[in-house]
């Protein structure tokens, strides 16, 4: 006989293997009708849910990890609006000047996508700003070790190499059409350091001002516990940037 308002329970619970792995169930009972003396009869079901419960767990850690990223991105895009926006005398300078930097990082975020979030490497980063800033490769001297970033530190040599890129562009070597430059990096000691060299074709003056492009560069660095200096001549700037 059917039992009119039958009780169902249900719960999950671990499995370890003699081999040491975790296999997770999950059971359910149900009270599906009685016996011809009158005693409940039950039916049990239990399915192995392992791989359900990986998949959640690993969904669980990627959205924690995509929060924390999109915080980290937000505030970095805040910052440099606030501080471009101070740097900036009217709307079109401020609107080319934000646009650019929003290009960097999203360049650099797509760069990182394509590997899984694991990092990139210094070379594929400066060919990356350097092509968008659409630069003549002849005038471009590359040279450096294999170096795998982390993600955030990436994002942030990206950054400024828009900066110098931006810069060269605008006041040094690639102002004129026969200035060049020398982008080298090397390891040592645990610390990444880069060196960006221009040399113009015209001499050229040290800037009366700082603008902001400076300051993000050397902020930037000193935030991965590095530094960045830059020496003015008449051949054009000259950086040494450490991570």
């Amino acid at each position: 006989n059917a039992i009119a308002n039958p009780e169902r329970a249900r719960a999950e619970f671990d499995l370890i293997t003699k081999n040491g792995d975790k296999i997770t169930w999950d059971l359910m009972a149900s009270a599906v009708g009685c016996t011809a003396d009158g005693r409940n009869l039950h039916l049990w079901v239990a399915h192995d849910i392992t791989a359900r419960k990986q998949a959640e767990r690993t969904q669980q850690l990627l959205m924690g990890e995509l929060n924390h990223r999109v915080k980290n991105t937000l505030a970095t895009v805040q910052a440099i609006a606030q501080q471009t926006l101070r740097f900036s005398g009217d709307p079109q300078k401020f609107a080319a000047s934000f646009n650019g930097r929003l290009q960097a990082l999203s360049r650099a975020h797509s760069m990182l996508s394509d590997a899984t979030w694991k990092g990139a490497d210094v070379r594929e980063l400066v060919h990356d700003q350097l092509s968008l800033g659409a630069i003549d490769e002849q005038r471009i001297s590359i040279s450096g070790p294999p170096v795998s970033l982390e993600p955030q530190q990436a994002l942030h040599v990206a950054l400024m190499l828009h900066e110098l890129t931006t810069n060269a562009n605008k006041y040094g070597a690639l102002a004129n059409s026969e200035g060049t430059i020398s982008v080298s990096w090397e390891m040592q000691d645990g610390q990444l350091k880069i060196s960006w060299i221009e040399h113009c074709s015209v001499p050229v003056k040290t800037p009366e001002h700082r603008g902001f492009g400076t300051t993000l560069i050397e902020q930037t660095s000193r935030a991965d516990g590095g530094d960045a200096l830059v020496k003015y001549n008449e051949f054009g700037a000259a950086w040494e940037i450490t991570i």
